[in-house]
């Protein structure tokens, strides 16, 4: 459950101390390539899923996703399994996600290639993946990398190349271990001579109507929820709770306005729902306090604040607050037929 379109990152300080730090039993697709990169003794890292950091994945509530994703391997020097990709989407944005948590393997560099055809990925010859038109550089490096397109700039049936330069870590000192060529797993290009593959195809999948759920002769519609008075930053909306603003701010559902506060007493908290009610889920209440705010809509699968169905929330020293609600919001009943 689960980036921006690219931006391209320079190494900055890194580049005042480098030293070439290759290794010759990599079986690398492109020989040439990881030769022209300079890799650091030693780097910076972020374990995870960094909360703010524009790669951060972006997770999704279940409600959200459409569909199915489609998820494969990374793999690394041809044989190591260092992670996945994921590619999903929502009702505006296709997500493609690449993750090596839960290793000592971080992102480098990340290059990344769409087609409406195997073949517009340049099927029979060698990739050059230096040359793939998405690209980014990590300083500090990264475990969770995402790269996020609006439905309406990719193809509805796409295959994707995904290569990545890793890195590992001792976690402890920072000092580079190893470094390697990686590929999201699939058909390789060339039948001999490159290891690289491909992935897809995937299909953008429908999202469902949402369905009117009838309680005690009232009718309501799921909604995704945002308590705040303050809009977020990225594409995908969100609204937060700045502490510093007034006591009692405003609930947005499904980017509407409602009849639902949430209330700051400088202790706690606390939400009054309005003529909304919570959907019956695990945990329809999850808040994650912040000092400085992300730069896209934060991963509300990943809040560490609280979780929940308290409506009652004790602050943990945070000036800002993200508070996001499963809701089900009143709607006019369907006439009986």
């Amino acid at each position: 459950m689960k980036i921006k379109k690219t931006a391209n990152f320079s190494i900055g300080l890194w580049s005042l101390a480098i030293v070439l730090f290759t290794f010759g039993c990599s079986q690398i697709e492109d020989p040439d390539f990881l030769d022209q990169l300079e890799i650091p003794e030693r780097v910076d890292f972020i374990k995870g899923s960094p909360y703010g950091d524009m790669n951060a994945r972006v997770i999704i509530s279940e409600a959200e996703v459409c569909g199915e994703s489609s998820e494969t391997c990374l793999l690394a020097g041809r044989t190591i399994e260092v992670g996945n990709v994921e590619v999903y989407n929502d009702e505006d944005f296709v997500y493609i996600t690449a993750s090596t948590e839960g290793t000592d393997w971080y992102f480098f560099e990340s290059h990344l290639k769409i087609s409406e055809t195997a073949q517009g990925l340049g099927t029979g010859k060698n990739p050059a993946p230096g040359k793939f038109p998405y690209k980014e550089t990590y300083d500090p490096v990264l475990q969770v990398v995402t790269y996020e397109f609006e439905i309406g700039d990719i193809p509805s049936t796409f295959f994707w190349a995904f290569h990545a330069v890793v890195l590992r870590i001792d976690e402890e000192t920072g000092d580079v271990l190893q470094s390697e060529s990686a590929w999201g797993c699939g058909p390789r290009f060339v039948n001999k001579g490159s290891w690289a593959t491909y992935s897809g195809p995937f299909t953008i999948q429908e999202c469902e109507e949402d369905e009117i759920e009838e309680i005690d002769d009232e009718c309501y519609e799921g909604e995704t929820g945002w308590a705040g008075a303050s809009s977020g930053a990225g594409n995908a909306w969100w609204y937060y709770f700045d502490t510093e603003g007034d006591a009692t701010q405003m609930i947005y559902a499904g980017q509407n306005a409602t009849d639902g506060s949430i209330e700051w007493d400088g202790v706690n908290l606390t939400i009054d729902l309005g003529s909304m009610i919570l959907q019956d889920v695990s945990d329809p209440v999850k808040v994650q306090g912040y000092d400085e705010l992300p730069s896209k809509r934060p991963a509300a699968g990943l809040f560490t604040t609280y979780k929940g169905e308290d409506l009652t929330i004790a602050g943990d020293g945070s000036r800002y607050y993200a508070i996001h609600l499963d809701l089900l919001v009143p709607v006019e009943c369907p006439e009986e037929q």
